[in-house]
Parts: C-alpha cells; structure tokens; sequence
C-alpha cells in the first residue's frame, strides 16, 4: 500500500493543482510523466523512445464518462487514436480504459463500446489492451473482456498480483491465448479480496510472473509485467537466464519518466522494455499518482 507523503500532499494541495494545471502539460514537472494532451504528442515521445530500442504502448487519460452523451465522446477520442496510431509503423499498441467508455453506468455500456472500439481497432490494424480497474469493477471488467475475446482472440489484459482471483483469471485468459501483463496493484483491498501486506504481495507477484514466462514459452504469446521493483527485475533476468526464455515472449513494461536509466540499461542487456506512454486531458490524477510514490 503506497503511504502519502509530504510532496504528495503538496501536489494534492488546491493551490498547488491549480498552478499545474494551468501551465498544463508542457510544465517540465509535468512532462517527465505525461507525454502531452494530445495523441500526436504521445506519437512524438514514442518516437523518440523507439530510436532507443524501446517499445510503446499509448495510454488515454480521458475523463470518466457517466452518460450516453459523455461515451460517445470517449470512443470517438479512442477512434481518433487508433486512426493516428495506425499512420505511423510500429507505432505501438493502446490501453482503453474501461470507465472511459461506460463502465462506471453499466457493464453492458462498455461492453458496447469496447465493441466498437475493437472493430475500429481491427480495421485499422492496431493491438489493443484493456488496461487494469480497481477492485471494485473488476469483477464487471474481466466479464467484458471474457465475452470480447470470443470474437476478438488475442486481446490483451492487465491483471493485479494484489488480487486473490488473479490465479483464476491467469489460468482463463493464458488458456484463451490472451496478452497478459501483471502488475502488482496498488491501494489497500478488502481481505476478503486480495493481499495488503507487501511481502505476500511480492510472493504471488513473484510466482505468477514466473508463470506467464513459462505459459509465454509454451505459446508463443508475448506477455508482461509493468514493475519498477529492482528486487522483481532481478529475479526475473534470473529466471529467464536460468529457463532460456525468448525475449521475444516476454516483456518488461515501464510507466513512462519512472526509471529512464534502468529502462536503457535493459535494453543494452537485450531484454525487451515496453514503455507506457500517456497522455490526455485528465491528465492530473494520473500525474499525482506518480509523484506520489518514490521518485526513482
């Protein structure tokens, strides 16, 4: 559980927001955590990551949207998105966000407009994954995505270590060939849901990362985990050395700004770094987030 410090409290401070949010994203504060506002900033800093030898990902951060009116907006941002991301050649893949389009109204909501988006996504020839929600709709968001990959293989999902029905849904989606990449979660859950403590959080993020490995080498699925834990990243190189993993089935993801050096020193070592790029207008909840845990 991620504890709120001092600078954290200072961000979340009305005035503080306020002067932030003003300057908006181009503050140089700002930017090492958001790319832009705009997809066509997001498509600049991935190219600029690229050359690297990087790979990217693009995450929206749209307003949650409570209404029929406010929906249709977010998928049309979505559209827009893959539409820019589909002119550039490996530009990457995109995270939709669940509350964006619906969830928040009704599991039948979204999963209406993760239909459309996943349509559009097809035509146009780009991967799409539904990124993490927090314990209290994942239980509506794993069911949309159920029911999406009967008619959509493939489609890539974020699951959280800190969850006790994480097991269940690894052994569903690996069986279905989905995409998985593995975070650890964040914010305290109730017991009865998943783990607080930190030490039983590392143990099943540790165990079912070495699983996907394995599930990954046996089907040539390419899976993730997103960690910027040196002590996870360590044990992971190990295993992969020690089970002569393909790189080409395993990724380490990245939010972008967080650990730059470790990100290129990973790369020079020949493991495969993906980067979460985001951007958008909601920019700020998103930007608190990540000043709030330790600045590495």
């Amino acid at each position: 559980m991620t504890l709120r410090s001092p600078f954290h409290a200072l961000i979340d401070n009305k005035f503080t927001r306020g002067v932030l949010q003003k300057s908006g994203s181009q503050n140089s504060m700002v930017r090492r955590y958001i790319a832009g506002e705009q997809i066509g900033d997001a498509l600049a800093a991935a190219s600029i990551l690229r050359e690297s030898g990087l790979h990217t990902s693009f995450d929206y951060l749209g307003p949650d949207a409570l209404n029929a009116a406010e929906i249709e907006v977010q998928v049309e941002q979505y559209h827009e998105a893959i539409k820019a991301i589909s002119t550039f050649s490996s530009a990457g893949d995109l995270l939709i966000r669940l509350q964006s389009i619906g969830l928040l109204r009704s599991r039948d909501d979204a999963a209406s407009s993760l239909e459309k988006i996943l349509a559009y996504a097809k035509e146009r020839n780009v991967y799409v994954r539904i990124a993490q929600e927090g314990p209290e709709y994942i239980d509506d968001a794993v069911e949309i995505v159920k029911k999406a990959t009967l008619t959509h293989e493939g489609l890539g999902f974020f699951l959280q270590a800190n969850l006790r029905r994480t097991d269940a849904d690894l052994a569903h989606f690996e069986t279905a060939n989905n995409r998985i990449c593995l975070v650890k979660g964040s914010g305290a859950v109730q017991p009865i849901l998943g783990f607080n403590r930190m030490e039983d959080i590392d143990r099943q993020f540790r165990r079912q990362m070495f699983e996907l490995m394995d599930k990954g080498k046996e089907s040539n699925v390419v899976h993730s985990v997103c960690t910027h834990d040196s002590a996870m990243i360590d044990s992971a190189k190990v295993y992969i050395r020690k089970e002569s993993i393909d790189m080409k089935h395993f990724e380490f993801e990245f939010l972008y700004g967080v650990r730059p050096d470790l990100q290129s020193k990973m790369v020079e070592q020949g493991f495969a770094v993906n980067i979460l790029v985001p951007y958008g207008e909601n920019w700020y909840p998103y930007f608190s987030e990540r000043v709030s845990d330790k600045p590495t």
